[in-house]
Order: C-alpha cells, then sequence, then structure tokens
C-alpha cells in the first residue's frame, strides 16, 4: 500500500504551485498546459459554478460563460488579511427562486478551498495516492497588524481544510527557499544565506545561518529550520503593486479622475480611484451605488467629460483593469531589454495606446524602491548582521528579475547572487519541508 502523499503548497498572489519529494527529487505537478504554476484567479457565477487557475481565465474572456451575473478574482491572497472582506455575493437579473432573484454568497475561505482543491486533486491524479499532509508557505507579515495576519493564516488553514487537507504546517516562504537552496545547491560548507523574495503580492527577506553543528549534516526539519533564521522582515509590496501604480499614473485621468460634475463643479471622489484596481473585492451593495453613482454623473449635463465616465463605467463593469494590468506586467517586464514598449488595449470604448518608457517607470516607482532598500536594511539589523558577512543572497519570485532591484542587490552584495529558479524555489522548498511531516 503506497504511503499518502506529502506536499508542499505555494498559495501565491499571482501564481500558485504545488510539488513532493519523488526519489530524493523535487517533483512539480504541472498544469495541463505543461507549467509548473497556474494563476490563483477564480471565476464565480451566480448559479455556483466555479473555475480557478488558467480556466478562470478563459471563462472570464469568454462571453457564452457569462449566461449570469458572473465575478472574476485576480487573486484571493490578498482578501485574506482584509477586515471587511469576507466573501462575494452575486445577485441573478433573471433566474427567481421562491419569488426572489437567486442570491448566493462565496466565502473567501470557500474560494481558497476551490483553489486549493484543484492543486491538491492535481498532485493526487498525477501521483496516484491521495494527499492529507501539506505545508504551505506565507509571508513574513500577512498584515501588519497581528490580529488581521492571523485571521489571514485562519482563512488559509480553514480553506485547505475544505479542500481536503487533515495535517496543516507553514513556513515562511523566503525560508523555504532557502531550504530548497541548502538541499540541493549548497557546497556543505558553513555560510549565512539573504534570501530576496519579492512575489506578486509581499516582499519578504530573511537571513540564515548554516554554521550551527546542529544542523550541519543533517536533514532539516521544520523545527530544525527555524534555529538556523537569524532575522526576517517583510512589506505589503509586490510586482503586481508597480503594475497599479503604473495605471494610476498614466491612466486615471483616461477615466475621469480629473472630471467635475454638477453646477457647483463638484470634483469625483478620490477614494473611488484609490480602490478602483482592487474593485474584485467590493461588496456588492457597494458596487450597485457606485454604478448608480457614475451613471447619474455621465448622464449629467453639467460633466466636464461625460465620455471619461462612461469608459470609468465600462472598466468598472466589464472588470477590464485586471486585463489592462496584466499588459501592464508584460510591457513593464520588457523594459530591462528595451528602453520604451507600448501599452496597447482596446475594449468597446476604451482605446489605451500610450509609451512607457524605462525613465518612467523608475521615476512612477521610485518610493517604492525606497521601501525595498528599507526593507533590507531592516531585516540585516534584525538579524544582527553586515551585507559583508552575508555568503549566498537568493533571488526568488518573478518581481526580483525587475533590473533596478538586480542593480539594488548586486550593490549592497557584490559578487555573492546565486541563481535557482525564481517561480518555484518557495514551492520546492516546501515540499522538502514536508518529508518531515508525520505519517
Amino acid at each position: 500500500m503506497k504511503e499518502k502523499l506529502k506536499v508542499g503548497l505555494d498559495f501565491g498572489t499571482s501564481n500558485s504551485a504545488i510539488a513532493t519529494i519523488e526519489n530524493n527529487r523535487v517533483r512539480i505537478f504541472e498544469t495541463k498546459e505543461g507549467q509548473p504554476t497556474q494563476p490563483s484567479s477564480i471565476f464565480i457565477r451566480v448559479d455556483g459554478y466555479v473555475s480557478v487557475g488558467n480556466q478562470a481565465i478563459e471563462d472570464f474572456q469568454d462571453q457564452e460563460q457569462h449566461t449570469d451575473e458572473y465575478h472574476f478574482i485576480p487573486s484571493i491572497k490578498p482578501g485574506l488579511s482584509v477586515d471587511y472582506y469576507d466573501g462575494n455575493v452575486l445577485r441573478s437579473k433573471k433566474t427567481i427562486v421562491n419569488g426572489r432573484f437567486l442570491t448566493r454568497f462565496f466565502p473567501v475561505e470557500e474560494l481558497g478551498g476551490s483553489l486549493i482543491a484543484d492543486l491538491k486533486k492535481r498532485a493526487e491524479i498525477a501521483a496516484g495516492v491521495e494527499t492529507e499532509s501539506v505545508v504551505f508557505g506565507r509571508p513574513v507579515y500577512f498584515s501588519e497588524d497581528e490580529q488581521l495576519d492571523q485571521k489571514a493564516q485562519d482563512r488559509l488553514e480553514s480553506a485547505a481544510k475544505q479542500a481536503g487537507f487533515r495535517e496543516i504546517q507553514f513556513v515562511l516562504e523566503p525560508v523555504a527557499a532557502a531550504l530548497y537552496y541548502e538541499r540541493y545547491f549548497s557546497t556543505g560548507e558553513p555560510h549565512k544565506i539573504f534570501v530576496f523574495d519579492f512575489g506578486g503580492g509581499t516582499l519578504d527577506v530573511s537571513v540564515l545561518n548554516f554554521n550551527d553543528s546542529q544542523t550541519a549534516g543533517e536533514a532539516l526539519t521544520i523545527d530544525k529550520l527555524s534555529k538556523t533564521v537569524l532575522g526576517s522582515h517583510g512589506v505589503d509590496l509586490g510586482g503586481t503593486d508597480f503594475d497599479k501604480d503604473i495605471f494610476e499614473d498614466m491612466f486615471l485621468k483616461y477615466f475621469g479622475s480629473n472630471v467635475t460634475y454638477g453646477k457647483k463643479e463638484l470634483p469625483m471622489p478620490a477614494h473611488f480611484y484609490h480602490n478602483i484596481t482592487e474593485w474584485h473585492l467590493q461588496e456588492h451593495r457597494e458596487k450597485n451605488r457606485t454604478f448608480e453613482f457614475l451613471r447619474s454623473i455621465a448622464n449629467d449635463s453639467n460633466c466636464s467629460d461625460r465620455e471619461a465616465v462612461s469608459r470609468l463605467i465600462t472598466l468598472v463593469e466589464d472588470q477590464q483593469v485586471y486585463s489592462i494590468l496584466r499588459k501592464i506586467e508584460f510591457v513593464k517586464t520588457q523594459l530591462s531589454a528595451n528602453g520604451t514598449r507600448q501599452i496597447r488595449h482596446n475594449h468597446r470604448n476604451i482605446h489605451i495606446d500610450e509609451l512607457l518608457s524605462r525613465k518612467r517607470f523608475e521615476a512612477i516607482v521610485r518610493s517604492r524602491i525606497a521601501l525595498i532598500q528599507e526593507c533590507v536594511d531592516d531585516c540585516l539589523k534584525k538579524a544582527q548582521i553586515s551585507p559583508q558577512e552575508i555568503d549566498v543572497v537568493l533571488k526568488v519570485g518573478g518581481s526580483s528579475n525587475n533590473f533596478f532591484v538586480d542593480e539594488m542587490l548586486r550593490r549592497i552584495f557584490p559578487g555573492h547572487i546565486r541563481g535557482t529558479d525564481v517561480f518555484t524555489s518557495v514551492v520546492s522548498g516546501l515540499a522538502v519541508a514536508a518529508e518531515s511531516l508525520s505519517d
């Protein structure tokens, strides 16, 4: 009888992955498209239909799937630590049950559980054996608020239980990446590792000391691994924030942020634009009030730019923010090799064709760059160690490939950057950690 599978699961902001150790090697369970990771996206419809990953994106883009009220969630992870967000409510416009339009509530734990269950099922089918034991990665801070941080982990644990996991443990994501490096790339010499894990939603850094004789030459369990950590730090900042910064800097005026309306020439409410890139987390009644408000302005003869407001209605009603952000992300990643790139997006009355240069990108995110530097410095202070004492620097997470990040790390830690797979180092380390779980 086969032993039950033990897996590591990287529940990421942009992408998620699941892996195990098989014959002393990491096995990442690939998607049907042959990819090691899948988007952390979810598509829901009021009739109860739910899809995740690449299928969720396809459903969102397929008009035939929009048979009734639907909602697309680019990433559920940021919602875990949001106090006011408990899930999403959908209300049908055509299906009546017991004299009322059908309404369905999708709790955040259920939504997260759908994504986790899909990953779990993929692993079980590929391995031919069930799994009930999992090690999840988690950021250093889901939230700087201690209660919200714990709430986020509790929600993730609840989602994992709904997906069928029974034994659940958590390891800091940068620590997992260090464990992977230590298992498969270390020379065995005493060394100190600085992990720079910059993903889609969070920046997490850790310093680990593998000089301790208690860990030398031994398999590292989760408990032993914790003893190697000299210090960790994290901030609520990820690559998706860069995309949102670019969107807000370049396109908010196109969508009416400077519009005035009414006889008193009132300005558009600023708070609406602050939340526009998090539209998928908005409460149902709040969205309805927003649409009513926007339509009244679009019909106001005193509105300074009714077309801009009309574009804004299309943007939020058709959930086009996500599509534009994806195009921004693609263009952003090309700026390392090319000085300028064009951002293009066409949908109904929305027609975007704007040039993004490397110089403008750096100017837009300048304050973010300072925050990254501060996070690195704070971690080194917590670990009571200088950059010169670091032997190995691991870059982890897709956002660590940004040109200014690479330049910063090479300036702080010259000659110590080591390469592993930036997209799968965390899930590989979590798989290694899962080996130590009880049978």
